[in-house]
């Protein structure tokens, strides 16, 4: 057990990964009594890989020691180290949370496209440039981050959950960072407590607004039926 804890502690340091104690003894027990029954005829396999692979579906709140030093109150910071984080939310700010949730209130209740005339409408005008706020966080710290240029894996549709590899240096202003394909690597995964708790917009759109989403529901309802 010794050698095989060593073996994934290794793998994964040089993947800037350090996993909590009791998170780590589980999923390597885990994976010890549960592999055979995915294959019975296994004779070999390659631990830190599955460890791997677990870790990518966990929550880092439960799995990962946290890895950001960047004060509340900081109103610039370089980092040093690198860091791991997961999307715990993502929100397009090309356009005011308050009109998307008015958009999103006015597709709750009906549809009433059928009753404009086409004449009545405005020129339409050019689409905005999509421009997307993600939410990250290392289990402890969350911070806001804007995507400079094209990250692969990284958009509107990245799973909740999904985990990023932070590379020095990058800056923090305010907790909030700019990400590059040079400062930021994509990892994948995903994990259902992200989902469950941020993956529907209009319930992010009331967070971001104070305002209450089971009252946001029962308006839309309300309009819908009356």
């Amino acid at each position: 057990m010794d050698e095989e804890l060593t073996s994934v502690r290794r793998f994964l340091a040089q993947r800037h990964i350090v996993l909590n104690n009791e998170w780590e003894e589980n999923v390597i027990r885990y994976i010890k009594l549960n592999i055979r029954k995915v294959d019975e005829g296994i004779e070999s396999y390659n631990l830190p890989e599955l460890v791997l692979e677990q870790w990518l579906y966990s929550d880092l709140r439960e799995s990962t020691r946290s890895s950001l030093n960047i004060p509340a109150n900081a109103n610039s910071t370089n980092g040093g180290k690198p860091a791991i984080l997961q999307l715990v939310s993502v929100v397009d700010i090309s356009d005011s949370f308050y009109s998307q949730y008015r958009s999103k209130i006015i597709g709750l209740s009906k549809d009433d496209s059928e009753f404009h005339d086409p004449s009545e409408n405005p020129r339409e005008q050019a689409p905005k440039k999509a421009m997307h706020m993600y939410e990250f966080s290392d289990g402890n710290i969350i911070i806001k981050a804007v995507a400079a240029d094209k990250i692969h894996g990284l958009d509107f549709t990245t799973n909740l959950g999904a985990k990023i590899l932070l590379i020095p240096k990058y800056v923090s202003r305010n907790r909030v960072i700019k990400l590059t394909s040079k400062n930021c690597q994509f990892l994948g995964g995903c994990n259902d407590r992200c989902m469950e708790e941020n993956s529907n917009p209009l319930k992010v759109l009331c967070q971001k607004l104070g305002k209450n989403y089971e009252e946001a529901v029962l308006q839309a309802l309300y309009a819908f039926f009356f």
